[in-house]
């Protein structure tokens, strides 16, 4: 669609198992760790600004995920409340971690996700990524079940497995991008065939999703960004110069 942008916002870096990334066959890395990247996404729209995802809050090397969001949305020449419109892929806290900065702004996201993260945070469960102060606000929920088009250009496609509520983003663009989020860490996880991560709720959806957006990147001639790629991250175009 004539008159989308897209600018990928670098957040932080995070360092995790590398094992996290791509569950190994065998005995695994030994401890390895691997940096990855945190971001989100800003869409320049028609109908007004989008942001995919707002990243962590505090970073792993004690600086401010906060700061550093509203530092790159002033590299686009936006502040926060220019926002119009929040997608969260999911509610974990490297993806939701800065949403109080939108208090105006509709947030959509699927039920089921929701649903799952605020149980989890009112029971207290151990182990729970889902943080109280990212989702118990005065949020204004825009609540969604399975695909949807939210605007002209702009698809939201269920991909469940990591989080049970976890959604993909297709925006059509001169080449349209399919953005998997945490439904597929790294292009390893995306295959073929497919390979499941060390972090998730459900394998069999894990799979399916993936197979399921590896079809929708084949007939659309997509390009496929990936939740956690550090190498495919260091060859993106990162803001202020946009996708288009």
């Amino acid at each position: 669609m004539r008159g989308i942008r897209a600018r990928v916002l670098r957040i932080c870096d995070m360092t995790v198992d590398t094992d996290a990334l791509v569950r190994p066959d065998g005995p695994g890395s030994g401890g390895a760790k691997t940096v990855i990247p945190c971001w989100a996404m800003l869409i320049e729209h028609p109908e007004g600004l989008v942001l995919f995802d707002t990243g962590e809050r505090t970073c792993e090397d004690g600086s401010s995920g906060r700061e550093r969001l509203v530092e790159q949305l002033a590299l686009c020449g936006v502040s926060p409340e220019h926002v119009r419109l929040v997608i969260l892929s999911h509610l974990h806290h490297d993806h939701a971690g800065n949403l109080d900065l939108f208090p105006d702004a509709d947030v959509v996201v699927q039920r089921r996700e929701l649903e799952v993260a605020q149980a989890e945070v009112a029971a207290g469960t151990p182990g729970s990524i889902y943080r109280r102060e990212e989702i118990s606000g005065a949020v204004r929920w825009r609540v969604i079940d399975g695909e949807r088009e939210i605007l002209p250009g702009i698809r939201l496609i269920p991909a469940p497995g990591h989080t049970e509520g976890l959604q993909a983003m297709l925006l059509d663009l001169e080449r349209p991008m399919l953005v998997t989020s945490d439904a597929c860490y790294t292009a390893r996880n995306f295959g073929p065939p497919a390979r499941l991560p060390g972090l998730y709720r459900d394998a069999s959806e894990t799979l399916r999703s993936v197979e399921r957006l590896r079809g929708i990147a084949g007939r659309s001639g997509a390009f496929v960004m990936f939740g956690h790629d550090s190498e495919q991250f260091s060859r993106m175009r990162l803001a202020p110069v946009p996708y288009e």
